[in-house]
């Protein structure tokens, strides 16, 4: 019985994920999360400015919201199946995402990368730009969540605690 279960399992998740290997990305509104420099950033080169890629859901009452941080081991972003992927299955779920590419190792910082607590000051500061922007994008600011993936994961139980 286990096993039967098993399979129907992998069976879904493999007809889901061949389903999504055509997507496109839905129409999102992009924007630096910090106005100015990031936190310990002295120059705004590729990798210095992490930003959010939102994409709004039209609704007459406020919706929830949640910050996707996608994977990469903290050197890259997984952005097709971990982020724009997730974007559209949250918008047909009736729910406005951002996907946060926060600042990772390697990348920007003049070539000498950020590591912690870099990537964390980013992911709060997603959630802190949803709630800041609740009226304006019609998100009720008591239901904004996380989801991160990999390393995405790992930084989205960082901010969690």
């Amino acid at each position: 019985m286990k096993s039967v279960r098993l399979y129907c399992i992998v069976a879904l998740a493999s007809i889901v994920s061949f389903g999504w290997m055509n997507h496109q990305a839905p129409a999102a509104e992009t924007q630096p999360l910090w106005p100015d420099l990031p936190p310990g950033s002295t120059e705004r080169g590729e990798g210095d400015v992490p930003q959010l890629i939102i994409t709004k859901v039209d609704s007459e009452s406020p919706t929830a919201g949640v910050v996707i941080l996608p994977g990469g081991g903290y050197g890259g972003h997984a952005m097709d199946h971990e982020g724009h992927q997730f974007a559209e299955w949250f918008k047909s779920l009736g729910v406005t995402s951002a996907i946060c590419t926060y600042r990772l190792r390697g990348k920007g910082n003049a070539g000498n990368g950020y590591g912690h607590p870099a990537p964390m000051q980013d992911a709060q500061r997603a959630i802190q730009t949803l709630r800041a922007r609740a009226k304006e994008l019609n998100l009720d600011p008591n239901r904004i969540g996380i989801i991160g993936f990999s390393a995405g994961g790992h930084l989205c139980s960082t901010v969690s605690t």
